[in-house]
């Protein structure tokens, strides 16, 4: 998955069920387990701090990713 602006304002819009689908399913492909998903509250928090992140930080998370994928 491409980390850039369209991505986050495609996860920002998830239903809040599909968000935590997906954060766990994000999080069993590392080796983390995370039962339930995610609470409401805190994909409401995720999704407040999706949509505040501007092009330089979504550019400098792509490269975080990246040297991540590298190692």
């Amino acid at each position: 998955m491409k980390f850039d602006r369209k991505t986050v304002d495609m996860l920002a819009g998830m239903p809040d069920e599909k968000l935590g689908a997906l954060a766990a399913l994000l999080a069993a492909s590392k080796g983390l387990t995370r039962d339930g998903g995610i609470k409401p509250d805190s994909a409401r928090k995720l999704k407040e701090v999706m949509r505040n992140l501007s092009d330089g930080d979504i550019e400098r998370i792509s490269e975080l990713i990246e040297i991540y994928k590298n190692n």
